[in-house]
């Protein structure tokens, strides 16, 4: 449905900030809100200058693990929220120009350069990622991507969302073998994290109907 143009809504996006959208802006949301990253910076242009688009945008992707998650959740966010099933998906979703050029720019991402960015920045190892993850709008849902070393005696371990935290090595393990949100935060997208394999079941089981 195409709103008037003239029409207004006001949002709050903070204690003392709002945003006014006009109803083509708030068409052209819904029309992107199937894209994260897309979606992500329609909101952040419409609550910044120009100028500060980038920079904005920069801050939320400024290690390579937040990269790795972002993009994660975009694939998430186009293909029914169930995760690549590898790590080729996932890189063939970037390469396969899903994202706009300018936006990985913002990133800080090089398509054609993503074997950096699938390593921490801070132990210079590969990250491992847990892959065919069910995730949910609007909400931390699961554990994504670990480094594999880290600093310290703590690795950083990414859930979409996205939010990144340090965690000893029993917390590591068990987050890696089953799954599960930060300490503290509950399933904020209101669906229970779940498998490729268990997601493929479960249509399986829906279309034998």
């Amino acid at each position: 449905m195409t709103g008037n143009p003239s029409t207004q809504i006001v949002i709050s996006i903070g204690s003392s900030e709002t945003v006014k959208l006009t109803a083509d802006l708030i068409d052209l949301m819904n029309l992107l809100s199937r894209n994260f990253v897309l979606g992500m910076l329609l909101l952040v242009a419409a609550s910044c200058s120009s100028d500060n688009v980038a920079n904005v945008v920069a801050a939320k992707n400024d290690a390579n693990i937040k990269r790795v998650v972002n993009l994660y959740n975009a694939y998430q966010s186009t293909h029914g929220w169930l995760g690549p099933k590898d790590e080729k998906s996932l890189r063939d979703y970037v390469t396969d120009h899903n994202i706009p050029d300018q936006n990985l720019e913002m990133m800080g991402i090089d398509p054609k350069n993503l074997d950096g960015i699938f390593k921490s920045d801070r132990d210079g190892k590969p990250f491992k990622i847990r892959y065919g993850v069910m995730g949910g709008r609007g909400g931390v849902t699961d554990a994504i991507v670990f480094e594999d070393t880290g600093v310290g005696g703590q690795r950083l371990v990414a859930f979409n969302g996205p939010v990144v935290v340090a965690v000893d090595d029993a917390r590591y393990k068990d987050l890696w073998e089953h799954g599960g949100t930060p300490n503290g935060v509950s399933n904020t997208a209101g669906r229970p994290a779940e498998s490729h394999d268990a997601a493929a079941q479960k249509k399986q089981s829906s279309n034998n109907r």
